[in-house]
């Protein structure tokens, strides 16, 4: 899952882009989640790292003609559901769900985005990147699946009339990486997951916080830890 997005994930899809250009048809992928019988072995679909997941996942789809993605749920918290549910009503925020609520922010003030082309040099560090054009500025998402290290990333060429950059982290309890990436979440006797510093509560209320980097000759720089994800917008 770490090593995501697999060369056999960009195969089928721009197999599919090519069919669905040939037909004049969109397509889109359904029933998606990390792996099928997921609760074999526990603790990998339902863990943090599924969250990280996700996020190159979607993306993926998006970069390689997918039209939309529909995640399978199925309210079992032991395995890929990214939502527990018991008896019709919500009973777990999965770690799953983070990735996608995630993805989501983008379209908080933008109806629509654009993937743009970008350039990562990560320097040995399993960091991916996206940029998203949108009618209310760049987003920068800043992947890091990393057990070891941090990575620090300079941002550059975004348009010239950006003064503002905030950034959220999307991140995991644990002493280590590796204790982050496997963290089940408070609803299976796991620890703290936050994205902006909050969880989700059951409801869906979240008020998490961003907080606003320097902007200086058309760069700013983010530091993502280990086993974080970095959500950043420039206007």
């Amino acid at each position: 899952m770490l090593t995501y997005p697999s060369p056999h994930l960009v195969t089928a899809l721009q197999n599919l882009q090519a069919a669905g250009k040939a037909n004049s048809v969109a397509f889109r992928i359904d029933e998606c989640n990390s792996y099928f019988a997921s609760k074999h072995p526990a603790g990998v679909s339902n863990a943090f790292a599924a969250a990280l997941w996700a996020i190159d996942f979607i993306f993926t789809n998006a970069q390689d003609g997918s039209s939309g993605v529909n995640f399978h749920n199925t309210g079992d918290t032991s395995g890929y559901a990214a939502i527990g549910e018991s008896d019709s009503v919500v009973a777990a925020v999965q770690p799953l769900y983070y990735g996608l609520f995630f993805f989501s922010q983008i379209f908080k003030e933008s109806r629509s985005g654009v993937l743009l082309e970008s350039t990562l040099t990560a320097n040995g560090v399993a960091l991916t990147a996206w940029a998203i054009g949108s009618d209310s500025g760049t987003y920068v998402v800043l992947n890091n699946k990393d057990t070891t290290n941090a990575a620090t990333v300079t941002i550059t060429r975004f348009p010239p009339s950006a003064r503002i950059a905030k950034v959220m982290t999307l991140a995991s309890s644990g002493s280590t990486p590796s204790e982050q990436l496997s963290n089940l979440g408070i609803y299976n006797g796991g620890a703290a997951i936050t994205f902006g510093g909050q969880a989700v509560a059951l409801d869906g209320a979240w008020r998490g916080m961003s907080s606003e980097l320097a902007v200086s000759n058309n760069t700013v720089t983010v530091t993502v830890a280990a086993a974080t994800a970095a959500f950043t917008h420039i206007r």
